[in-house]
């Protein structure tokens, strides 16, 4: 009969057919469980009702939770509905089964053996509310199940989105030190260091210049706070890291979005203005590419004196070395954030695999 049932389709008329014809055949459940089918051409009314015809059908439903529920009801996991429906219906209309209990209760009553009848009462109440636990564990159960199973699965995401930030953060921690170290140099050459070639300051010039800053990938976390399953984290820790990290990457944020106004308003106007910035990415792709070259240009005297006597164009260096520090700080602090939050996450997926 488990087999039976396992192997019924997803159909609800069909199904109430095949248990019909299953309690007309003579199925061993025809003293608990009778099903009476309404079908309706109206889809927007279901295509049956069931009725338990006894009372030891609930003892059947607990059974066969695992396969008889699923296949009448592939989507429902609220096991007390179908229970208080049982319920219902086995009391509203004379059942056998319940009409001998009836007796044996009054037979009790007759011969005054109220003690007895007490326990058989009691009995039959400690046997309903012991289905019924079963049936609410069984059904908390089911959805502890889905609930790790989503929290596996955010799990997974958060690792990634976390592995591609340990990739970002790496390199903006390089981009950053190198502009602060080139714009070193530019200011001894504004405090009047030589310039042997101009293809060394345009280099300097251009690894400040250069600007892709930080982009952090938070997609899953923001998925989960949006959807306010933030809470479904078992681990309490991990979720107060995760919030703090985006509290810091708010603040890296905010200096970048103070450090790229900077760029515009002290470095990128007055070089526009005044150099070569063809000339400029020439001599820096060379330097990159290992060929450091001496660039004649009778131009380029007058250009760099114009641009080493901006005092804004020097302020814009200055506020480079100290955004760039400040960053980089900020940076290598959440990678080490980023490292705890992957070594969290990683024992919690270690848990669930064992499971």
């Amino acid at each position: 009969m488990i087999k039976f049932f396992r192997n019924l389709p997803a159909d609800k008329a069909r199904i109430y057919q095949k248990l019909l014809e299953e309690n007309k055949a003579g199925s061993p459940f025809r003293d608990y469980l009778w099903v009476e089918q309404t079908i309706s051409a109206d889809p927007a009314v279901p295509l049956g009702t069931e009725y338990m015809s006894n009372f030891f059908a609930l003892k059947i439903i607990l059974h066969t939770y695992g396969t008889l529920i699923p296949a009448i009801h592939p989507f429902s996991t609220d096991m007390l509905s179908l229970l208080g429906h049982c319920f219902n219906k086995a009391f509203k209309s004379p059942i056998p089964i319940l009409i001998f209990f009836r007796k044996i209760r009054q037979k009790l009553l007759q011969q005054n053996k109220v003690t007895q009848y007490l326990a058989y009462a009691l009995g039959e109440i400690f046997l309903v509310v012991i289905g019924i636990l079963i049936a609410l564990q069984v059904n908390n159960y089911r959805e502890a199940l889905q609930t790790k199973a989503r929290e596996t699965a955010f799990l997974h995401g958060l690792r990634s989105d976390l592995l591609l930030n340990f990739d970002e953060l790496q390199r903006s921690i390089d981009q950053y030190s190198r502009a602060g170290r080139s714009a070193e140099v530019m200011i001894s050459y504004f405090e009047g260091a030589p310039i042997t070639n101009t293809d060394s300051l345009n280099f300097h010039t251009m690894e400040v210049l250069y600007w892709d800053p930080f982009i952090r990938n938070n997609s899953t976390l923001r998925e989960m706070i949006s959807s306010g399953s933030l809470g479904i984290l078992s681990d309490d820790s991990l979720k107060n890291e995760l919030l703090r990290m985006e509290l810091s990457y708010d603040k890296i944020d905010g200096t970048q979005e103070h450090m790229r106004y900077d760029y515009q308003e002290y470095l990128y106007g007055p070089f526009f203005r005044t150099g070569d910035m063809g000339q400029a990415l020439k001599d820096y792709m060379a330097i990159l590419g290992g060929v450091e070259q001496a660039i004649k240009n009778t131009n380029n005297a007058d250009v760099i004196k114009v641009l080493l006597n901006d005092p804004a164009y020097k302020n814009g260096f200055s506020l480079c070395i100290l955004n760039a520090k400040d960053l980089i700080s900020n940076l290598e602090e959440m990678v080490i954030s980023t490292k705890r939050s992957l070594t969290r996450i990683d024992i919690q997926l270690n848990k669930t695999s064992t499971l």
